[in-house]
């Protein structure tokens, strides 16, 4: 059960696409919910931070950006990357362009994830490349793209 919502930038209600197209000015919203379950979700902002990043410096971008209740945001874990990537095919990328902001086809983009093998390389983190869905990794001190989300709680 995935749902695309877009976040009410005036009052953080979620409301339908086909009902967002209706305002008067659908580029103010600036966050996009997936609705993962009943209970969980992911907010992902409509555009990629402008640059590139190393590692550590994309999570502390990320990490940066406030939402309305001041929850600072991060790079996306590996599993929301997949549940990312999945919704760009039930409406993701058409919710995205109603709101004025990119797509993920174009880019490779952090996780918030390093490699948790102690025995192969501390110098490696996950990234995410929204085109094809794949996930891969890479040196932390190469750049990739900074695509910021954080987790949502629904209130059955």
């Amino acid at each position: 059960m995935m749902k695309i919502f877009i976040e009410n930038p005036a009052d953080q209600t979620l409301v339908a696409v086909e009902d967002w197209k209706k305002v008067e000015n659908p580029q103010s919203a600036q966050l996009v919910i997936i609705q993962t379950s009943e209970t969980t979700g992911i907010k992902i902002h409509k555009n990629q931070l402008a640059g590139r990043f190393e590692f550590k410096e994309a999570q502390e971008a990320a990490a940066g950006l406030k939402d309305f209740d001041e929850q600072g945001f991060r790079c996306p874990t590996r599993r929301e990357c997949l549940d990312i990537y999945d919704a760009r095919f039930q409406g993701l990328d058409e919710a995205l362009e109603l709101i004025g902001g990119e797509r993920l086809d174009n880019n490779w983009i952090w996780t918030c994830e390093e490699d948790p093998d102690p025995e192969y390389s501390s110098n490696l983190a996950f990234i995410f490349n929204g085109s094809n869905g794949v996930l891969n990794y890479d040196n932390k001190y190469h750049s990739n793209s900074v695509r910021p989300v954080t987790a949502l709680q629904f209130v059955k």
